[in-house]
Formats: C-alpha cells, structure tokens, sequence
C-alpha cells in the first residue's frame, strides 16, 4: 500500500470515528433495537395544534386567546403551495404551536425536524407559577447538547401541561415535529449521524482524490470538479443540520447562503461538463447555449446577493429542475452523437438528480422531512463523486492510450527520415504531417512556436558556425524537454515548433518556461569570451473553431508578442490575441 492510499484509507477512519462520536450517548439505556429505530426513525405523539402565517408581532398572551388554530394528527405542519404566503409573506414567517403530550416517561424530546427554520422558542409554566421560556438562540439551551435540529428536552412537569412554541423561519415553515423518549432519541441521533458521517467522508475523500490529480497532472479540470463536489457538500452539511453539532451560527445567513451554494454546485458541474465533454470542439453549435445557460445560473447566484432568503429560495425552486433537466438532456445527447465521456456524466449525475428531486419535494410542501427523504441526496452525491472520479481517472488512461499512437505516429515518421540535417530535429514536412494527424485523432493537443532572440546579429557578430552551434545547442534543450510522444521541429531559420498532447494551457506553459531556462542558462565560449542567447516562446491549445492555419498564425502573434515585451519570456495566445 502507497503512502497516497495508506492517507485516504486513514482519513476515510477518520470520518467514521466523527460520526460515530459526533453524539456522546449511553446505549445502554436504549429501548429500542437498531431495527426498531429504523422501522420507526419518526414518530408523534400527543396533540398538536398550529397557525401558521401569524404575524411576527403578536406575544404569547395574543395567541393562547386566539381560537383559529389547525391540528396535525402526524406533526406534519406546512406552508401550501399555491397560497400567496408560500412565495411572498412576511419576513420572518412565524408558525405557533400548541402541543399537550401523551407520553407518560418522565423525559421527552421535541424535535423540529426542518430545514428551513431558524429558531424557535418554548413557553412553559414553572413549578412555582412562574412564566418561562427556552429560546434556542442560547448556545446552551440544551445544557451542552447539540443536535441537528431544533429541539427541546421536556421535563416532567412540561410534560403535564399545555406548551406553546414560537418557530420563525426566513424561508419556508415546513415542519416535521417529531416526540421521541429519552434514550430512543440519543441511540437514532448516533446512528443518523454516523450514516452521514460514512457518506460525508467518500465524498471528501474523492475531493482529495481530484485535487491530488489535478496536482499530478497539472489539469484544472480535477480542480473544478473538486470545487462542485465541495460546493454540493457545504449545502448538504448545513441543510441537514449538522452544522448546528458544531457552530452556533445565525441561521437567516446560513438559509441565504445554501441557496446560493445550490446554484453555485450547479454552475460549477455544468462547467465541468462544459470541458469534460469537450462541447467547444464536438458541438460547437450547442456549445454556446449551453455558456448562455451557464451564465443564466451565475446571474442568478449574483441576483440573490440583492433578495431575501425566501426569494431566493423561489428562485432556486422555480429554476433549478428546468436547468438539470436541460443540462442531462444534452449530456444524454452529446453521447447519443459518440461523445464516451458525457455517458458517464450522466449516469453519475442522475443519481444525484433523483435524489434532489426527493429533497426538492421537501422544499414544496409535498413530503415531509424525514431520513426517506434526507438520505437519497446524500447519497446521490456520494454516487456521482465515486462515478464522476472513476470516469476521470478513466480519463487518464484514454490519454495514455492517445500517448502511445502517438509515439508509434512519431516513430513512424522518424523512420522515413523527415529530418532537418543540422539539428536532427523533424522538418517542417514532418511538423504539417503531424499537426494533421492530431486533427484526424480529434485530441487535446498545444503549440509552441520557438524562436532565438536577435539571432541575425549573433550569426553576423560571431559567423554562421556559432550561429549553427546555436541551433544545435536549443534543438538538444527542446528534444530533452519533450517526451517521446511529442514532436520538436525546426520550422526555418531560427524558429522552431514543438506540437504537444496535453488537456491544458499551464502544462504548455511550464514545458515552455523549463526550455526557455534550460537555453537562457547554457554558456558559449567564443575566442575566450562568455554569451549567452535567449529565446521567446508563443504557446497556446488549439481551439475546436480554428483551421491549421489560423491555429499557427494564433501562436505566431503570442510569439512576436513576446518578444515586444522585452524578448526572453513566454507567452500564452488567446482566441482574440491581437
């Protein structure tokens, strides 16, 4: 086992332990079997009453004589799709409740299963006629215990009378209050904590697998899914609630930020997308809808920097499933039309896209909140992580299977001898035969055009043989750079043109600034004096848009550019370089 696999299995043990101490429980007291605890993960019991929509002003004493309440026979209390109250209302929504339970234990938990409200607060009568209240905006209203939702530990003598509780949202007032004994409570909170724990740790584990890639390789696409992974993960720690075992937070804040996190999750893999499947090169027409779309989502992750929480949860609701659902159609298309790639998108993408179809049930009202409902989102995103990071690993392999046809392209050509005589480097026939080779391949591939500064003036000072030991001594610097599978050539004169399979810009970059170093460091001696020469380098990857021609004069403008700026440096051509 290497020391890379030997960390992962290490932090993979890491996470497990969290999970499973995330909750300091004495199991020894529980009463119900772990499979009890799964066939009866939510309960209620007792009467519960509720308004919902009720003005943020009104005290204790306003409610407990108003009449109009509505009863829940399950605890499932929720806003209605269609009233105007769902999309508008006040800021914050307030919810009542009024509950009276029907459990005889003398400890009881009230949970407030939701992921939308941020805080509650519970009014009691004390033992002595006194009035009180327990407000969850006390970092210690569970006298040190923290659980992922709001809840409240009901003494024996609340347990006896008539409680009401204020619940405030900034989003949607969707409510699953669940009543749970002592011990029931503790042992399902391990339990649900360590299977979040477990999932949570593949995920980041996947993560550190992507960025260990994108290290190795010098690839930024390992960066960019590494960044939608933990996008996606930050809004499932916090929707689920785990961050409140840890931070006490303002949660009006939190709601506004994990709709933005949503989006911000899926503009990144849209992106990924994007580049993993090459849309640019394979369908450049459906190319720039799909950028449109791409910017649509950014618009709207700028847009609810201006908007309330609940606005912008509607938002995200009224635009996220049409944007999956288009970017998984044209995933499905592009390989429908060969692209191998986007099949394995898809197939991890969907997973997680039925699983925030559940949650997103939630959202609307339809489902209530429980581990039914929690859980496919995270293991959707658990699924498309491990398949996604499969398919990029497979995505190496394909490239070293480019490397080898190219090698034996490269040997081929070699052996007929296109050589340029002085440097032994490939002739510009042999550079044309290549460069329309790769566009046969349909492969990732670079240029770098070469070219030695104030050349003219070297071969006039010192004579054409110094002029020739240059050449000879650059060609050995480019050849040595170079793996086999990639082709030097001296195009004419001074300039030299090196094509280069590789997946990004920054790999052409450092192969260029390695030979530009490599030649402006190498000393010649000439009747007893030191000189030494420098080059200037234009580098850049062929687009999907360019003809051979364009993509050559592209590079020719960055290479002249270059030596504008003062000679003796690199630089990177863009589409639009002038």
């Amino acid at each position: 086992m290497n020391k890379t696999t030997k960390g992962v299995f290490l932090l993979f043990l890491v996470f497990i332990h969290f999970g499973f101490s995330s909750n300091v429980v004495a199991t020894d007291g529980a009463k119900n079997s772990d499979t009890e605890f799964l066939q009866n993960q939510h309960k209620f019991a007792g009467t519960l009453e509720y308004q919902i929509g009720v003005s943020s002003h009104l005290e204790l004493q306003d409610i407990e004589a108003e009449g109009q309440w509505l009863v829940s026979d399950d605890g499932w209390i929720r806003e209605v799709f269609f009233d105007s109250s769902f999309w508008l209302g006040d800021h914050p929504k307030v919810a009542w409740l009024k509950y009276k339970a029907a459990s005889e234990s003398s400890e009881h938990w009230f949970e407030l299963a939701s992921s939308g409200v941020t805080r509650a607060s519970l009014y009691y009568t004390d033992q002595d006629g006194t009035q009180r209240s327990i407000n969850t905006d006390d970092p210690e209203y569970l006298n040190g215990y923290r659980s992922r939702f709001l809840t409240f530990l009901l003494t024996e003598n609340m347990l006896e009378q008539t409680l009401y509780i204020r619940v405030e949202s900034s989003s949607k007032l969707h409510i699953q209050v669940n009543t749970y004994d002592y011990f029931d409570y503790l042992q399902m909170s391990s339990i649900i904590n360590f299977i979040y724990a477990i999932g949570y740790g593949v995920v980041l584990i996947m993560v550190l697998y992507n960025l260990i890639l994108g290290w190795y390789l010098k690839d930024s696409i390992y960066y960019l899914y590494s960044f939608a992974i933990l996008s996606a993960l930050y809004y499932q720690f916090f929707a689920h609630g785990h961050a409140r075992i840890f931070f006490h937070l303002n949660w009006d804040s939190v709601n506004q930020s994990l709709n933005m996190a949503s989006l911000v999750a899926i503009a990144a893999a849209m992106y990924f997308l994007y580049r993993y499947a090459n849309f640019r090169y394979f369908f450049p027409m459906v190319a720039k809808y799909f950028r449109a779309l791409i910017l649509f989502v950014v618009l709207a992750i700028v847009t609810m920097l201006f908007i309330s929480a609940n606005a912008a949860l509607n938002l995200l609701l009224l635009i996220s499933g049409p944007i999956l659902t288009i970017s998984l159609v044209l995933t499905l298309w592009a390989r429908y039309k060969g692209v191998r790639e986007a099949g394995y998108f898809a197939l991890a993408w969907l997973g997680y896209i039925l699983g925030g179809s559940i949650w997103l049930s939630y959202w609307l009202g339809i489902l209530p909140l429980n581990h039914y409902v929690e859980l496919p989102l995270l293991a959707g995103a658990v699924l498309e992580s491990v398949l996604l990071s499969l398919a990029l690993g497979y995505r190496i392999q394909n490239l070293n299977e480019q490397t080898e046809l190219l090698e034996a392209s490269n040997s081929h050509y070699k052996n007929l001898s296109q050589l340029d005589p002085l440097t032994k480097l490939s002739n510009r026939r042999a550079f044309d035969k290549q460069l329309s080779y790769y566009e046969q391949l349909e492969i990732s591939y670079g240029l770098l055009l070469v070219d030695i500064d104030n050349f003219k003036e070297f071969n006039d000072t010192h004579g054409h043989v110094e002029g020739d030991n240059v050449l000879v001594v650059l060609s050995d610097v480019l050849r040595n750079t170079l793996r086999e599978s990639d082709l030097a050539a001296r195009l004419g004169g001074e300039e030299f043109g090196l094509l280069i399979a590789c997946s990004s810009v920054e790999q052409l970059v450092e192969i260029a600034e390695r030979a530009r170093e490599s030649f402006s460091a190498h000393e010649f001696i000439i009747n007893n004096k030191s000189y030494y020469v420098s080059v200037s380098i234009g580098v850049g990857m062929r687009d999907a848009n360019d003809s051979s021609i364009e993509f050559i004069e592209r590079i020719d403008r960055a290479l002249y550019l270059a030596k504008e700026r003062g000679r003796n440096r690199v630089q990177v051509s863009s589409i639009n370089t002038e």
